[in-house]
This record gives C-alpha cells, structure tokens and sequence, in this order.
C-alpha cells in the first residue's frame, strides 16, 4: 500500500506520504513530484511529511527531489513515542533501582531508596528516597516529595513538596515547580 497526499496549504506544497513497500512508494513519488514540477519554471519547494523513516530511505527520497527538480523546504517525520512502563510495587529501603525506559510508579519510594534512571519517572504516590535522572531531558513528577533528587551534571539537592510537583533540570541546577500552589490548598481548606 502506497498512499502520496499533494495538497496546497498556505501557498505551500506539502506531501504527505504513507506506505508498505518503500520502492513502490519511491517510484510513486517521483511520478507525482516529476508532474508537478512540470508546471512550474523553476525549482517546486515542497514540505514533506515522512512516516518513521531510516537514513537510506531518506536519501533516496532526497534523490528523488533532486531528480524531479523540487526543493524539499522542509520535512516531518514521524519518531516513535516513548512508552510508559508502569510498575506497582513499593521501593523498598535499601535497595537500588535502574530504569532505562520512562517508569510510572505506583507506589512509594522509600527513605533509603536509590533509583536511577536515564528516562522521566512518575511517581503516584510519597518519594522519600534518593533519584538520580541521567540526562537534562529527564523529568521527575511527584505527588508529594521529601528526598534528594540529581539530574544530568547537577550535585544532589534535598527537595521538599506536600503536593503535586515537577523536578526538571536547568542551568547546571534542579528545579522544583508545584503542579498545585500552596494558595489554592489554603481556599480548600477554609
């Protein structure tokens, strides 16, 4: 199954490509492209939206392009989303964890705890214990907190929440941002 879209949006040509066997949908593309290139004088540029592709498959879509004479002003290619792992189990004291892919966790991490992780980590449920994230992309998300978090070069800081919170990294250092103010607790309360 091959499936090419030429639409006009804005001005712009964008392609949208869709498809099963990778040489069929190439030489498909080079007949649609080669006919569109026809009515213009010069050279066609032309957005592409790619489903996930590999490097080789790239260049030879870029082969195309240059034969057909069309300048690709851009493309969009579809990547993989990371999926979530979840685990339900409490993260006992003592012990040392590692995650390599994003984890939600219900449940609790304990006060000697350690866990790293080169993925975000979700935590429904009290951190008491030690988090190291590996990489400034990773994220920490918490319902409440009271334990030391590091993320990528960082040193550990030890972090206090009651509520919902979020631990990202910038600057060198961990930041600590409530998903739920201290202000919106205290009208609920009264």
């Amino acid at each position: 199954m091959v499936q090419i879209k030429i639409k006009g949006i804005n001005k712009d040509y964008h392609v949208f490509v869709e498809f099963d066997d990778f040489d069929a949908c190439l030489q498909e593309l080079h007949h649609r492209l080669l006919r569109c290139s026809i009515f213009h004088t010069s050279a066609l540029a032309v957005f592409f939206h790619l489903p996930k592709i590999n490097d080789a498959q790239f260049l030879a879509i870029l082969q195309v392009c240059e034969q057909c004479h069309i300048i690709m002003k851009g493309c969009n290619v579809e990547t993989e989303k990371p999926r979530i792992k979840i685990l339900q189990k409490t993260l006992g004291n003592g012990e040392h964890y590692h995650f390599h892919e994003p984890i939600l966790l219900l449940g609790t991490i304990e006060q000697q705890a350690y866990v790293v992780s080169e993925a975000s980590l979700y935590v429904l449920g009290n951190m008491y214990g030690s988090v190291d994230l590996l990489h400034a992309h990773c994220q920490l998300y918490v319902s409440a907190m009271q334990g030391n978090v590091r993320i990528c070069d960082s040193r550990f800081q030890n972090l206090t929440s009651f509520s919902p919170a979020e631990v990202y990294y910038e600057h060198c250092t961990v930041k600590l941002k409530q998903l739920k103010e201290e202000r919106m607790w205290e009208r609920q309360l009264q």
